[in-house]
């Protein structure tokens, strides 16, 4: 989101991200404007103590706190959203698809909007297993009652959220929302999908206006400055091990686990924590001496690398994809289980189950450094995303959406390269003008 925002000023838009408290400093940093919302609901330290509380679960008991985690949301930015965002005299909105009440925001204040999926689209189709499953994609008649079963149980999961939204829009004269093909309501104008469709399932009833625009990168912002001991580094092929900010208590045997098949190996393992508390003062003593931070500059760490272990958020699977590295994923939560699926379906990597780590690691890893197929996938991928266009082709598809308030479909930028490239000059001259 910060990296479309930081696109959209680069061309001369005015920014504002609309959040909770705790997202004010990345905001700042980001240069962007920020509006809060939600200090009732989650006032400073929220998202660490959140956080905190989701590092004890996983798979559907994670799933539940984070819903119940979604009905506050809603009555955040039903009530304060729709004053901050209507004293910003915005011309426009871009929601985040599992924002639960934003388009509904949208809608009361009479402003476009468009949908961003910054996880895995949930747009469901009955061959399509829902995002936060493990399952493959598979046409067989009990695949689809599956799905279907599935879909509807996250459904009634969230009706809680659904009825503080419809509650607003009652009061603010609205239609209440029926059930469609997502969680939440989605835009007409555009969806844009940070994801390109060779690593998604075969999907048939997308919207003609969901757009494929690949990883979301600013490449002015890509690589923080954060500091990194490089001089440790020896030259042996390097493993790069990253499983997020959740699941703390079960962080140190899994990165035990990493670190045995590693130093067995002969490959020098980099390990971010990603600021897990406390889980450095348990990792003092793995095998191979692996170099531990609490964060790290990831992209250059996996330009280096041969292999990616991770828990399979989409962002770092994308990030190792768009270097032509393959993975060994182990999901944990949300849509992590959904990632591995297809990154498994794609060939550029193999999933590992959790429960089943110490026998089943060291194979992964063995088989995905062995086998040159893994690398071809993941080099074919990392084309399919250099093509999608990123974050210059997501604003663009925001741009035309939000100003012509007109659905911008797929086969409209099938000239997106020489488009964009005039848009890009026709912006340059606009600022060297002011």
């Amino acid at each position: 989101m910060l990296a479309l925002g930081r696109e959209l000023q680069r061309r001369a838009h005015r920014v504002t991200l609309f959040g909770i408290p705790d997202v004010a400093r990345q905001a700042r940093d980001a240069g962007v404007g920020f509006a809060e919302i939600g200090r009732a609901e989650f006032p400073d330290g929220s998202v660490a103590a959140f956080t905190n509380e989701l590092g004890g679960l996983s798979g559907t008991r994670a799933n539940i706190r984070w819903h119940g985690n979604d009905r506050r949301l809603a009555e955040a930015m039903c009530r304060d959203g729709i004053t901050a965002i209507g004293a910003g005299a915005a011309d426009g909105l871009i929601v985040d698809q599992m924002d639960p009440a934003g388009s509904s925001v949208a809608d009361a204040l009479e402003i476009p909007f468009v949908t961003l999926c910054g996880s895995l689209a949930v747009n469901w189709e009955p061959g399509i297993p829902p995002v936060y499953t493990p399952w493959m994609q598979h046409s067989a008649g009990w695949a689809r009652l599956r799905n279907r079963a599935a879909f509807m149980i996250a459904k009634q999961t969230l009706r809680p959220v659904r009825h503080v939204v419809d509650s607003y829009r009652r009061r603010w004269g609205l239609p209440e929302r029926r059930l469609t093909s997502t969680y939440f309501h989605e835009s007409r104008l555009a969806v844009i999908a940070q994801l390109c469709a060779e690593l998604d399932f075969d999907r048939a009833m997308l919207p003609p206006w969901f757009h494929y625009v690949g990883l979301m990168r600013d490449s002015a912002n890509a690589q923080a400055s954060v500091p990194f001991p490089y001089s440790r580094l020896t030259g042996a092929p390097v493993v790069y091990a990253s499983l997020g900010t959740l699941l703390q208590g079960a962080k140190p045997r899994s990165f035990e686990a990493i670190a045995k098949v590693c130093a067995g190996r002969g490959a020098q393992l980099v390990i971010t924590l990603g600021g897990a508390a406390g889980a450095r003062d348990a990792l003092r003593a793995l095998p191979g001496d692996p170099i531990v931070v609490d964060y790290a500059p990831q992209l250059d760490l996996i330009s280096r690398s041969t292999l990616v272990i991770t828990h399979g958020g989409l962002n770092t699977v994308l990030e190792s994809l768009s270097y032509g590295v393959p993975l060994v994923t182990m999901p944990i939560a949300f849509d992590q289980p959904g990632v591995c699926a297809r990154v498994k379906r794609s060939g550029a990597g193999v999933v590992v189950h959790r429960a089943r780590l110490a026998s089943e690691l060291p194979e992964a890893v063995r088989t995905v450094l062995e086998n040159e197929r893994f690398v071809q996938s993941a080099q074919r991928l990392r084309a399919s995303l250099a093509e999608c266009g990123g974050v210059s082709r997501a604003a663009w598809i925001a741009e035309r959406a939000l100003a012509s308030r007109a659905p911008v479909m797929r086969e409209s930028y099938r000239d997106a390269s020489s488009s964009a490239a005039v848009l890009d000059i026709t912006h340059r001259i606009r600022r060297r003008a002011q």
